[in-house]
């Protein structure tokens, strides 16, 4: 023990010897009493933490929000971060798998899978294949059937809420979402803003189409302005969106399920907050030609780039440029070199985006891809040069007269690695 004066004392001692306090057990009565009191709080606090922790149940703590590309993970299985759902009518997963090991390592999907936002958010982007939507989702009505072709029994309402509420948040945080014909029905449900009801109608089996090409980056890609394309089964279904709220990429005229014939688009792309939605009437089947297989390939790489591209789109609009000309490439490295150009009628300054992500490499330590933009103008003598592992912009003077490009893949990650090329005049 000791005193407050800092003499040694036993238990027992009644006076100090130094001090000659008056000592209770040896201490100071003054400063005992103020250790009770600090003891006693100390105890009380601990009673009430317990008390606390007994009456209060287990909670999880609540996750932490997410946007953007940030939200989707890549893994070494899975490195691009796809996910397919069941095929029925359109085995997209077959397609993935002739793009290369990185394209064939993508997830499956059950149904109820789209009603999980937590399992959709790892992803980076989705392809509902065209099936019939399960009959479990639907309300059984006595004389209608489910049917290729036609919209399915109605849906029961805490499914279509859920439905909406899943795909209507993985696309607005930043993920891509590809559908094909009869999965009309479930942007329908989910993106009900963008339908033109008065355009809804099926198309009649075993036809050939003459498409127009609408967009201008795919006619480069197809090197042509028209595309036949052949609809085996009977009622697939048009893309019945409202034009002035999507680009149109495809567009054509056909005979109806009723005999009549119409005009509609077959492929159409929106943008909704972050994200991308890509929709096609037409998709993979036994009968496919080559040319249609190179549009499929072309949908993938839109699908895969539908979010930085829709980001270069907002990003040119707050600086003043409109987007002019469009390439959508893709190519597997090797130094190769990639050459291009744009016919300029205008003084207008000009900007060259060459957008892309470069995909982290599964159990490659990290890599990025790393291309190299090179831009020479009408004259010869204007020439500017970037590189880097991510988008990549060039302003450059405007001048009327042929520009020309180059863009070198340093790097890249895996075969096929799709990348556009953006031309935007100063408005």
């Amino acid at each position: 023990m000791r005193c407050s004066c800092g003499q040694e004392t036993g238990l027992s001692t009644r006076r100090c010897e130094r001090c000659e306090k008056t000592l209770l057990l040896g201490m100071d009565p003054q400063q005992l009493l103020i250790d009770a009191v600090a003891a006693g709080s100390l105890l009380v606090t601990v009673l009430i933490v317990l008390l606390i922790g007994r009456a209060t149940p287990d909670v999880e703590p609540a996750p932490v929000a997410t946007t953007g590309r940030d939200q989707h993970t890549q893994s070494k299985a899975n490195p691009l971060g796809l996910a397919v759902t069941p095929h029925e009518f359109d085995d997209m997963g077959g397609l993935l798998q002739t793009l290369g090991p990185a394209y064939a390592r993508y997830d499956d999907l059950v149904m109820d899978d789209l009603l999980q936002p937590k399992k959709l958010s790892q992803y980076n982007a989705v392809f509902l294949t065209c099936r019939q939507m399960p009959l479990e989702w639907t309300i059984e009505e006595k004389g209608r059937e489910a049917a290729r072709g036609g919209e399915l029994r109605p849906i029961r309402p805490e499914i279509d809420k859920r439905l909406r509420d899943s795909l209507r948040s993985y696309v607005y945080n930043g993920g891509a979402l590809y559908a094909s014909d009869f999965y009309f029905y479930i942007l329908k449900i989910a993106f009900p803003e963008f339908i033109d009801k008065t355009k809804m109608t099926t198309g009649a089996g075993h036809i050939t189409v003459f498409a127009e090409v609408v967009d201008w980056g795919l006619k480069k890609r197809l090197g042509r302005d028209t595309i036949e394309l052949h609809f085996d089964k009977e009622g697939w279904i048009p893309a019945a969106f409202d034009e002035s709220k999507v680009t149109t990429h495809l567009r054509g005229t056909f005979r109806r399920s009723d005999g009549r014939r119409t005009d509609s688009p077959l492929l159409v792309q929106f943008d909704f907050g972050k994200g991308s939605v890509v929709f096609t009437s037409f998709h993979n089947e036994k009968q496919t030609s080559d040319t249609e297989l190179e549009l499929l390939r072309y949908l993938v790489f839109t699908t895969l780039t539908a979010q930085t591209e829709a980001q270069v789109r907002r990003e040119l609009a707050v600086g003043g440029f409109s987007p002019v000309d469009r390439s959508l490439l893709s190519a597997s490295g090797g130094q190769q070199k990639i050459v291009g150009a744009y016919l300029s009628e205008t003084d207008q300054d000009l900007k060259f985006v060459l957008d892309f992500e470069g995909p982290r490499v599964a159990g490659g330590g990290g890599h990025r891809a790393k291309l190299r933009l090179d831009v020479t103008g009408p004259d010869g003598r204007t020439k500017k040069q970037r590189e880097g592992t991510s988008t990549i912009e060039i302003d450059v003077p405007g001048a009327a007269g042929k520009w020309s490009y180059t863009v070198t893949l340093l790097k890249v990650p895996h075969e096929n690695f799709p990348f556009t090329l953006h031309v935007a005049e100063k408005l």
